[in-house]
């Protein structure tokens, strides 16, 4: 609570962000305060609350993954980060390549220090027929994809010589990787990695399944392509944009959220050959990665670090709001996402 010079009292209540009420005397603030909490969740979609654990030691995670039971978080200082509950304090770290990479990662607001740490991208559980399901990652560590059993110890599965790997993503019993910086799809079957296509752009950035296909956007055209068989790909859509960095299917659509120097731009199609521009917004410049839940689609954005909400893919408004340079992946799990 606090008093303003008016004379009149602001009750707050910090994990709902806006959620605020005033009165003439702390009493009956306070009473519109719980009024106020309750419309609060009455009206609201979920509701993200205050942080759950922080890394001080660990700029950025790229990735969150549920994968036999525990949770799993891709980050930028070579390891991943496993925990049973999700519960402050449960979460341990563990190395993956244990090499240094050729490319050199300031600190985020540094000026010029950083160091030469590998850093992992993406992760995908993937389950050939017949076998066990197993952990995969991708690095920037001469593009080298690693697989683990646990989490916790891994292994090289392919160099594919890139310089990175930025997407996973299963099709058809087979796990796809997109790479830079040849624009280049490599595929799985549980016994070899192949380079199944290459698609005239520098990155591959995102991988996604709509209706029976495999889709995948580009870097630096933002250009959508898609393949019914892994092999053939056909280009779809050339948005005009530098990146596309997420997929997500909604209610009938499949949605592409894309970015430039201008800002981020959302775009879906009903039948993967269509694309119509849904939303558009200056503010963010990264549209890192979108989710379902309970019917309501959500997008992570960059620079302003905001968490925004739609229920019809079209009207998109602030869901959280936090103290970060951006929200860049979610995942599913224990009724929470």
């Amino acid at each position: 609570m606090e008093t303003r010079a008016h004379g009149q009292v602001v009750a707050r209540c910090p994990l709902l962000p806006g959620c605020q009420a005033q009165g003439k005397t702390p009493k009956e603030a306070l009473e519109k305060l719980k009024n106020a909490i309750d419309l609060y969740f009455a009206s609201a979609s979920p509701a993200f609350f205050g942080v759950n654990e922080s890394f001080p030691e660990i700029p950025i995670l790229f990735d969150l993954l549920e994968y036999k039971g525990k949770l799993v978080a891709a980050t930028n200082r070579d390891q991943v980060l496993l925990s049973g509950s999700g519960a402050p304090g449960s979460w341990k770290a563990h190395a993956v390549t244990g090499s240094p990479s050729k490319f050199f990662n300031p600190q985020p607001g540094s000026d010029g220090e950083g160091d030469y740490v590998t850093q992992i991208y993406c992760l995908a559980s993937f389950a050939p027929p017949g076998k066990e399901a197993q952990l995969f990652a991708g690095t920037n560590l001469n593009g080298a994809i690693y697989q683990s059993a646990d989490g916790e110890t891994w292994k090289d599965s392919f160099s594919t010589g890139e310089d990175r790997v930025h997407t996973l993503c299963e099709f058809k019993n087979r796990l796809y990787a997109g790479t830079s910086s040849e624009g280049r799809v490599y595929a799985y079957d549980g016994v070899q990695w192949n380079n199944v296509a290459s698609l005239s752009e520098v990155a591959v950035t995102a991988l996604g399944v709509f209706k029976k296909r495999l889709f995948a956007g580009t870097y630096p055209s933002g250009i959508l392509f898609s393949t019914e068989d892994g092999v053939h790909w056909e280009e779809c859509s050339a948005t005009g944009q530098n990146f596309i960095q997420s997929f997500k299917e909604f209610n009938g659509f499949f949605y592409a959220g894309a970015s430039s120097g201008k800002g981020i731009t959302l775009y879906r199609t009903e039948n993967g050959k269509d694309w119509e521009r849904v939303y558009e917004s200056s503010r963010e410049l990264n549209i890192y990665g979108l989710e379902v839940f309970e019917n309501t689609l959500f997008a992570g954005t960059g620079n302003s670090g905001r968490i925004l909400k739609s229920q019809d893919g079209q009207n998109w408004t602030t869901a959280f709001a936090g103290d970060v340079e951006g929200a860049y992946a979610f995942q599913i799990g224990r009724a929470h996402v």
